[in-house]
C-alpha cells in the first residue's frame, strides 16, 4: 500500500495562563509525533482524555498551527494559507464526536450535507442535490428525500452522526479523521456507526484516522503487533 499521509516531529505547546496572577506555564499537547498513513489503511490513536488526540487532528487539517513538525500529503508537504491546504482539506475530512454540536441547528439536512460541495465548487446546483440525496441513502437516512428537508433536532442522536458522517464523504475524502465518532452516543447504536463507518472505508476504499479511548473502538490486528509502538503526545 502506497502511503498517503505521514506526520513528522509534529509539536504543539499551548501557554495556560494563571487565573490569579500573570504568570503562565507551558502546556506540552503534542511532543514530537511521529506517524505514517497508507491508502485503504486504519489507524487508531488511543490514549487518556486530555492527551492530545483532538489536537493532533487539528494541527492535521492546520485549523491551529504547530509549534514545529510537517504534514505530508501524498509526499508534498501542506503548509498554511496554501492552495495545496485548500485541497487537502477536501481530500481530508473530519467526522466529530458530538453530532449534537457539530452541525448546525438552523440549517436542513440538505443544506448542512451539501454545504462542503459548494465550499469546493463541485457540480452544479442539481447535481449536488443528486449527490446529497445518494450520500444519505449511502448512510442509511431513508427515505433520502424526507430526511433532506428536515431539521437536526427532528433526528435522534444515531441520526445525527451519520448526517456528519454524510457530509465528510460527500465529497469522496480519501482520508477521514474520526474524533472518537460513537463516544457521544447510546451503546445500543454505536455498533451500527462503527458497522457503517467500516463498510464506507471499504466500499470507498478511504484511509481513516480515528482516535479512540483505550478498549473504545480500535480493533487489534496480531500481524501489527511488531509495528506497535508508543508516540508522546
Amino acid at each position: 500500500m502506497s502511503e498517503i499521509l505521514r506526520i513528522e516531529d509534529l509539536t504543539k505547546k499551548f501557554q495556560k495562563k494563571n487565573l490569579f496572577s500573570s504568570d503562565s506555564n507551558e502546556v506540552i499537547a503534542a511532543n514530537k509525533v511521529n506517524f505514517s498513513l497508507n491508502h485503504g489503511e486504519i489507524l487508531a490513536i488511543a490514549g487518556q482524555s486530555g492527551s492530545g488526540k483532538s489536537t493532533i487532528a487539528k494541527l492535521i487539517l492546520r485549523a491551529i498551527e504547530p509549534n514545529s513538525g510537517k504534514i505530508f500529503y501524498k509526499n508534498e508537504e501542506i503548509k498554511s494559507n496554501s492552495e495545496e491546504l485548500k485541497k487537502f482539506r477536501m481530500r481530508c475530512q473530519m467526522v466529530y464526536q458530538d453530532p449534537y454540536d457539530s452541525i448546525n441547528p438552523r440549517m436542513t439536512i440538505q443544506d448542512i450535507v451539501n454545504e462542503p460541495l459548494e465550499i469546493h465548487s463541485i457540480g452544479t446546483k442539481e447535481e449536488r442535490q443528486e449527490r446529497v440525496l445518494e450520500t444519505l441513502r449511502m448512510v442509511k437516512l431513508e427515505p433520502a428525500e424526507e430526511i433532506a428537508k428536515k431539521h437536526p433536532h427532528m433526528l435522534s442522536g444515531g441520526q445525527r452522526q451519520r448526517v456528519v458522517i454524510a457530509r465528510a464523504i460527500v465529497v469522496k475524502p480519501e482520508i477521514i479523521i474520526a474524533d472518537e465518532p460513537v463516544s457521544m452516543l447510546d451503546v445500543s447504536i454505536r455498533a451500527e456507526i462503527l458497522e457503517l463507518m467500516k463498510e464506507i472505508q471499504t466500499k470507498n476504499k478511504i484511509s481513516t484516522y480515528t482516535k479512540a479511548l483505550i478498549a473504545a473502538i480500535s480493533e487489534p490486528d496480531p500481524e501489527n503487533l511488531h509495528k506497535m509502538k508508543e508516540i508522546s503526545l
